[in-house]
Formats: structure tokens, sequence, C-alpha cells
């Protein structure tokens, strides 16, 4: 016979020749076999081979086998035990079936009996391990049945004592109309009825959490609470009951958890009709409360809180309300339905120039034809005319049918002297909750500079394009011109050919002016930090301008009184300074004058000066001639060729590397433009600048 898992079979038996022949039969038979001949060997190898058969002779010397049988029951051993004796008497075989044996042989018997008698009790063996298993299994589902009967009844138990706590909480928080009375109360019962060393309510004001309430085992844990709480605790109770490790909880939260003896905390929000209360804070240690019993008692808490808050805050709205117009950088006029004056915030006040506060609740039509300037605009921006207010019933009749946006109309206004400004005035109506007009309100945004900024960038627009078209034409001309072999002679095609480079040279710093900007205003423009020595710097510039001062007429004379220390900066780009501001001294210059470039030591800084003998530049314009696009004169800066930038970008170099850039000029005589740099004897930064 075959079996798919090997058994294994003990064979005791005093005669070494019977364990060999035994041995020998069974292992052929597919079985694993162990041969013994003693009690002792017995005891010795059951440990490390337990037998699913054993096969035990009668006789044995000292032991009998009927007490190996008794042995075994003791032990535990459970495998059918055959016995097999020489002396086959019925007593023998009643003597050991008594004790526990399976079958009896005698011997001698056939291959065929023990085959037989070996295959009943390896079957016996395997009914009792499936017997065993069953009975195991049933063991183990009566305990999960009893445990969890056990469980669900403590969970009722729990829960009908939660429900009662509830219903009490609710009894608490009916009965008084004392907000820090009926928080108290209520936080006490339910910090009873979850069993917590510690609770506290933290309700939600001004954007912070402070404490309402608070339960503890003992005074000087409630004080370790803290005095507020950030508001952004309510982030971790969110959407529900929240449990908190204390390393997670603000420092003195977690002080009065630890202190309690808590493991952790229970955050819960207290939201009512989605808004947020504050925050229910409840300790808990080995036994955890129930998270739906924390979230009805918050809902219960917050509902209590809501409702002795409505009237706190419906004034702390309108004070909210009112800080925010007051603080608007725009202005805001607010009119009642008898035009009266209900607010008028500081910036509109600012921004019309207006330094009296007693405007509230006087009429708009008040200050029509004032002398006062500022209150002589107050009426013309908020003065209803016939066309604004026919605007406002069609727009706001189509609000109130079709839809439920706020409808604004948009005016521009400019106002004249002294104020000098253009503002733009958007008024929209106000309505109650039933649609019906209450008065109305203007916001006010001064647009003066906006307006400065669309006529500079006009302005750049058609300077930019006369500065490219120029020197397109001049190239485009001369190049035709050559190809059409117009300039035999090589005197005249050089001729040409300097025109073209000298004009693909004024495309190129143009396009460079333009490009440089654009990084000043991205912070992208990237300034080296080296030794720079000054005098260097200004003469290689000097040079590089003899070409245009010679076409131009004028000289160059550059006054260096005593040896200039170094600074630290970027050679190229202070070059790029130099080449602008000497370029512009010489275009605004007449012929047969002189520019003079200074460099000179003056308390702890190089100065380095452009001074011409040009047209100077009018005392308004002078604040204003470093700023971006500006022109002085635009016909005279049309003649002398640029776009305005040139000074801008140089203000912003020199101001990147730590220094400073100024203009002074009187009218018909010239102008001075400086830079100053601070003089240091070593790199203070090795990496580079960004300017922005």
């Amino acid at each position: 016979m075959r079996c798919a898992v090997v058994k294994r079979i003990l064979v005791v038996d005093d005669e070494e020749s019977i364990r060999i022949t035994l041995s020998t039969i069974l292992t052929r038979e597919g079985y694993t076999v162990q041969a013994v001949g003693s009690f002792d060997e017995v005891t010795q190898i059951l440990p490390s081979f337990p037998p699913d058969t054993i096969i035990l002779d009668v006789l044995l010397p000292k032991v009998s086998g009927l007490d190996i049988l008794k042995y075994l029951k003791e032990q535990g051993v459970d495998a059918p035990v055959i016995i097999i004796t020489g002396a086959p008497d019925l007593q023998s075989a009643r003597e050991s079936l008594r004790h526990g044996a399976y079958d009896y042989i005698a011997k001698p018997f056939t291959l065929d009996i023990l085959r037989q008698s070996v295959s009943r009790a390896i079957k016996e063996k395997e009914l009792l391990d499936a017997r065993r298993e069953l009975e195991e299994q049933k063991r183990r589902y009566q305990e999960d049945l009893e445990r969890q009967v056990r469980e669900r009844t403590a969970e009722l138990q729990r829960r009908n004592a939660e429900l009662a706590a509830l219903n009490r909480l609710g009894a608490i928080l009916a009965e008084s109309l004392s907000l820090e009375d009926t928080l108290q109360g209520a936080l006490a019962e339910l910090v009873a009825a979850v069993g917590s060393p510690l609770g506290a309510v933290y309700l939600l004001r001004d954007g912070s959490l402070w404490p309402a309430a608070a339960v503890a085992q003992n005074k000087a844990v409630a004080d370790l609470l803290p005095p507020s709480l950030a508001a952004s605790v309510l982030e971790v109770s969110a959407p529900g009951p929240a449990r908190v490790a204390p390393e997670v909880l603000p420092d003195g939260l977690r002080k009065a958890v630890v202190a309690a003896g808590a493991d952790s905390a229970w955050l819960t929000g207290l939201v009512s009709k989605a808004e947020v209360e504050g925050i229910l804070v409840i300790a808990s240690g080995a036994e955890q409360p129930d998270a739906s019993l924390l979230s009805a008692s918050a809902r219960q808490i917050a509902v209590a809180v809501q409702n002795a808050q409505l009237f706190e805050e419906s004034v702390a709205r309108r004070q909210h309300t009112e800080a925010i117009i007051q603080n608007m950088a725009d202005g805001v006029l607010v009119l009642d339905r008898q035009d009266r004056i209900s607010a008028c915030n500081p910036a509109l006040r600012n921004i019309l120039g207006i330094l009296r506060e007693d405007l509230l609740g006087r009429s708009i039509h008040d200050f029509r034809g004032s002398s006062d300037p500022g209150l002589a605009a107050l009426w013309e921006i908020g003065a209803p005319s016939a066309d604004l207010m026919e605007q406002l019933q069609a727009m706001s009749y189509n609000s109130v049918h079709e839809s439920d946006m706020p409808f604004v109309v948009r005016r521009e206004v400019s106002l004249s002297d002294p104020l000098n400004r253009i503002v733009m005035v958007y008024t929209t109506q106000l309505r109650d909750l039933a649609h019906k007009p209450m008065g109305q309100v203007r916001l006010v945004r001064d647009i003066t500079r906006e307006r400065e900024l669309e006529r500079m960038k006009s302005d750049f627009i058609s300077i930019v394009s006369h500065e490219l078209r120029t020197p397109l034409f001049y190239i485009k001309g001369f190049i035709e011109l050559l190809l059409h072999g117009k300039a035999e002679d090589p005197k005249v095609r050089t001729e040409f050919l300097n025109i073209i480079r000298d004009q693909t040279d004024h495309l190129s710093r143009l396009v460079e002016d333009i490009l440089d900007t654009a990084k000043i205003e991205q912070g992208s423009l990237v300034l080296k930090r080296e030794r720079v020595p000054v005098e260097d710097l200004i003469r290689q510039a000097v040079a590089d301008a003899e070409g245009m001062a010679a076409n131009a007429g004028v000289a160059l004379r550059v006054e260096i009184a005593e040896p200039l220390p170094e600074v630290i900066g970027d050679f190229v780009r202070l070059k790029q300074v130099m080449a602008n501001l000497i370029g512009n001294a010489i275009k605004f210059s007449k012929s047969g004058s002189v520019v003079i470039v200074r460099g000179l030591p003056k308390s702890g800084e190089v100065w380095v000066q452009v001074e011409d003998q040009g047209t100077g530049i009018p005392s308004q314009s002078l604040p204003h001639v470093f700023d971006k696009f500006f022109q002085a004169e635009p016909s005279q800066t049309r003649t002398a060729g640029g776009v305005g930038l040139g000074l801008y970008i140089a203000r912003q170099i020199v101001e990147n590397l730590g220094g400073r850039i100024w203009a002074e000029s009187e009218l018909g005589k010239g102008s001075t433009f400086t830079f100053a740099l601070p003089v240091q004897g070593t790199p203070t930064d090795d990496g580079d600048a960004k300017g922005t």
C-alpha cells in the first residue's frame, strides 16, 4: 500500500530478528519505521518520532508491553497500538485491549495479517486526528461566539450609557442662558460619561481659539491648559473627531494632556449649520471614547454656542466690514437712500485731499459748488446724475430678473486743479434681501499713474518704431545701392559700409537696452563681483567714445586728480553705464563744446562724473531722468535718438552694485551725471548678484 503522506511506525520488540524483519517489511510498504528493543529506548525516541502506529511486543525484559501501554496513555500518545505476542490466549488479548491496545496479533503471523492490522490502525489514527480537529474548531467557534456576545453586550451597555449621557448633556445645554455655565456643566457631564481625565472647550474668536470651559481631575492640570490656540488646530479635527498623539499637540495643550495621565487627545470641531464655532478637546487613556458620542456632543455644544453668540457675531461682522472699508487702498463712498454719506474711508479722503472727518450723515448735495477742492470733487464723484441713475435702474432690473450677480457702472472722472488726478469710479446699488434699494456704494480708484504709464508706453512704442525704422531705412538703402553697382569708387563703397555698420551697431544697442530692461524687470540681470580699476574703466570708456565725439565735433577730456582706489563691481556693466552717460553728453552737446569725464575719491567712495555743456534739463524733469521710458524733451530726444532706457539701466546697474547715481543740471548751461561706488579692499560676495 501507498500513502500520500508517509506514515510513521514505531516497532518495540526485544528480539532483534523480529525488529529487523518488521522494519524491512514495513519500509517496503512505504512507511517510515523506527525499531527499539526496550522501554528506555521508547522514552528516548518518542519526543523526536511521534508515531502514527505502534507495534508492541507484549513480553519485554524488565517492563512488560502492558506497562508500556499504560505509559503511552499517561503521556497522551494517541497512536493505535498493535500488540504482538507468542502466547495466543484470549486472556492476554483482553488484557491488552483493556489497557488501550487497538489490535492484537499472535506469532507467527502472515504478511497479509500484518498489512491489514497496520492499515486499520493507520486509518484509525487518521479518524482520531480528524475528530480532534473538528472538536478544536468547535471549541474555537464557541469561544469566539461567547466573546462576540460579551463584546456586543458591553457595546450595548456602553451605547445606552452614552445615550443617557447625551440626554443629560442636552438638558444641561437647554436649561441655562449663561454660555459659561452651560458649557462648564455640559463638559463635566461628557467627561464623566467617557471617563476622561481632562476636557476643554475652545471657541473661535478673532481668528484664534480661546478657552470657554475646562474640567480636569485637579486644578493643577487645568491650569496647564494654554490661554489660546491657533485656529490651525481646527484643521486636525476636520471632518470629524481625530485622535492625536501628545507630541503632535500644541505645547501647552500637550503638557496638560500628559499631566492628566492620558496618552492621546480627541479633537472634535464644534460645527453648526456649516459654521465652525470652536473645538472640543477630550483627553483619553487606555479606554477610548466613542467617536459618534463625541460628534453628537460637539454638535449639541456648537448649537448652544451659536445661539448664544448670534448678537455678538452680528456686531463683530459689522465691525469687520467697517475695518475692511477703513483699510482699503481704494476709496469707498457709501450713500444711503437719501444720498446721505454713511461711509467715507481714509483712502478716499487721501485721494481727494479732504482733511475733515465730519462727513458721516451729511448729504452729498451739501458739497455742490464747495470752495474746498476736495469736497467739490467728492460731490462730483458722489452726485447721482440722471445718466447714472438711468443705468443703475436698467441694470438693477436685469440683475433682479436674470441673475444674482452684482451690477456695476464704471465711469472715469478727471479732477481739475489743484488735484490733477484721474479716478475710476465703480458704482453699484445696495439692496436688501427683498431686492429693494438701500443706497449706493462707490469704489474710487486713483488711476493717474496707470494713465501716465499708458502714455509712456504709447510714447515708447512710437519712439522705438522710429528708432527701428530709421537705421533699417539706411541699411536697406545703402545695401540696394551696393547691389545695383552705384558705389564703384572704393572710397564711396567704404563710406556706405561704414554707415551700414554704424546703423547696425545702433540697432544692436537698442535691442540690448530692451533685453537688459526685460532682465531687470524679471530680476534676472546678473552682475559680477570683481575688482574694478576705476581709472582703467574711465579711460577705456572714453577711448570707445572718441569716434562718436569726433563725428559730433565734441572734445572729450579726462580729469583724474590722483590714483583712484579699486571698487567691487562688474567691469563690463560699469563700462555700459559709462557709455550711456558719455553718449548722452555727446548727443546733447553742441559742436565745439567739451565733455569732461572725472574720477575722484570721496569719503570712502569713488565718484565718476560726466559733465557736458549742452542744453541742460528742465528742473521739473530732473527727478525723472532715470525713470524707464522717460523723455525730457521728445522733439530733442527724437533728433538725438534713444528710447529712454539708457539712464534707467544705468541706475539699476549702479544701485544693484551697492552704489548711487544722480544728475545735476542748469537749463542752457549743461548737466553733470555722477555715480558713486563704495571703496572695498576685497570682494564681499564671491558669487554673482542679480539685479531687480
